[in-house]
């Protein structure tokens, strides 16, 4: 684009499966699921934006040289990374018995945490997360001794938390001759500090089962400092 502005826009669209262990040890064939890094859609805005100030440019255009070394040769860069989450990965001492997404998700509650017990009732972890009580609609059966793993080892409609990611940096290049030229760089990855929380619990066991810990987060904001010097 005109004026010192390029930008870049990609999507992709794509499913990752992986072959590679047995669900159980007799079995003669590997299980099929989703890959731990399939992300299902990838949207990524990017781009690199020469400020206009400094000689040649629209600002500043006819500045000296010590005038154009303090306001010329900025350069703003940018990447927006919107994706999917990863796949949940599934328990193993459980059957999948039905549908585990709900509508009105949230960290409180991932997905369906109604399971069937050996007994044949259902339970499910109660809302304070100190105990379990009755449900009626049980998506997860426990599985008897003695029995064989149905479920794969990840999830092809459950997906882990995920958040817009921005990295940006602001780069100042010095030329001071044909020969020698420098550049200072400010490099910030997760700019706006979105938390990424870690997966759902998956241990159906558990009184925190379907629940996403906020007390964790990964890849917090990051800055880093660059200098290169050319000759």
């Amino acid at each position: 684009m005109a004026n010192g502005l390029t930008m870049i826009v990609s999507y992709t669209w794509s499913k990752t499966d992986s072959a590679i262990g047995f669900l159980n040890p007799q079995d003669a064939d590997v299980s099929r699921s989703p890959a731990d890094f399939d992300r299902e859609h990838v949207l990524i805005v990017s781009g690199v934006y020469e400020l206009p100030f400094g000689r040649g440019r629209r600002f500043l255009t006819d500045s000296g040289r010590g005038m154009n070394l303090l306001f010329g040769g900025w350069e703003y860069n940018w990447i927006a990374r919107f994706q999917s989450g990863i796949p949940v990965g599934y328990p193993g001492n459980v059957d999948l018995i039905g549908d585990p997404r709900i509508e009105g998700k949230n960290y409180d509650k991932w997905f369906n945490t109604c399971v069937r017990q050996l007994d044949g009732t259902s339970r499910q972890p109660n809302a304070a997360r100190t105990g379990f009580e009755p449900c009626s609609n049980p998506v997860w059966a426990i599985r008897g001794a003695d029995t064989l793993r149905t479920i794969p080892f990840r999830s092809d409609v459950l997906r882990e938390p995920t958040v817009p990611q921005f990295d940006m940096s602001l780069n100042k290049s010095f030329n001071f001759s044909e020969r020698y030229r420098a550049q200072f760089r400010v490099e910030a990855f997760n700019v706006a500090n979105s938390p990424l929380f870690p997966g759902p619990n998956t241990d159906p066991n558990d009184r925190n089962f379907g629940f996403v810990n906020r007390s964790t987060r990964n890849f917090p904001r990051q800055i880093q400092l660059g200098f290169k010097f050319y000759f």
